[in-house]
């Protein structure tokens, strides 16, 4: 039988980054370094959010247990 915090989940996390070279990938760091599974990248340049940022959509999977390291990491 197995462990459920060992079973994965998709989630969904929406990010604004400054249009700045290695944002992007500076965005992806906390989701690898947290045990976090890339899905999908959904990068719209050509729009801007009220504050002027680029919205960038990503659709991840990771443990239950580790997603809020996930978020943490990407709010620090």
């Amino acid at each position: 039988m197995s462990d459920s915090r060992d079973e994965l989940q998709a989630y969904t996390v929406r990010l604004e980054l400054v249009d700045r070279p290695g944002e992007l990938l500076r965005a992806l760091e906390p989701i690898a370094s947290n045990g976090g599974n890339l899905l999908s990248i959904f990068h719209e340049r050509g729009n801007l959010t009220p504050r002027g940022n680029i919205p960038v959509e990503v659709d991840l999977e990771a443990a239950p247990d580790r997603f809020d390291g996930i978020v943490e990491a990407l709010r620090s």
